[in-house]
């Protein structure tokens, strides 16, 4: 309910069209997780009727919509950090999508592959030991839009040529 109210008040007081285009879209991938989690919840204690092959696409997509949501917030972050829209930049929001796009691809085919999860033969959902991956792709994404961001907190130019203005304004 709280993610619905944040998308319907984000406007663009809090950032840009495109900012705010991302945190949006962060917030209905969280919306999207929650479903999934809600109904495999309701399905693996047995409240709803649940199968092996409903087990398999809820766990993907709740994984996929973590992919998502991971890159929505830090492409978010990324375009709050450098509005200058440096070369940098754009290199690094393309290897968020790269990095977005594998953990996509791998958790869709786990459905197939069980690399990420399985079910097993009592149709429980179980973490593979490929889901370490998942992991450190999720790890890699807010890691290096952090780094990022601290690295910009000292030469962000936007900044400084604010506090030119208000500085000669007073002058």
């Amino acid at each position: 309910m709280f993610s619905i109210g944040i998308i319907i008040k984000a406007n663009k007081n809090v950032g840009t069209d495109l900012q705010m285009k991302h945190f949006r879209g962060m917030a209905m991938f969280f919306i999207i997780y929650l479903l999934s989690d809600i109904f495999w919840a309701l399905g693996q204690s047995g409240l709803i009727p649940f199968n092996k092959t409903l087990n398999k696409v809820t766990n993907a997509t709740g994984l996929v919509a973590v992919a998502l949501l991971t890159l929505g917030w830090c492409i978010f972050v990324i375009y709050r950090i450098d509005q200058n829209k440096s070369r940098n930049m754009k290199k690094l929001i393309r290897i968020h999508y790269i990095i977005a796009g594998i953990d996509v691809i791998i958790t869709i085919t786990s459905i197939f592959t069980g690399f990420y999860f399985y079910i097993d033969n009592n149709d429980v959902f179980k973490f593979a030991e490929g889901y370490n991956f998942h992991i450190i792709f999720t790890f890699i994404q807010l890691f290096g839009s952090g780094i990022y961001s601290f690295m910009q907190s000292f030469s962000n130019k936007q900044e400084k040529s604010e506090k030119n203005i208000v500085y000669r304004s007073f002058l």
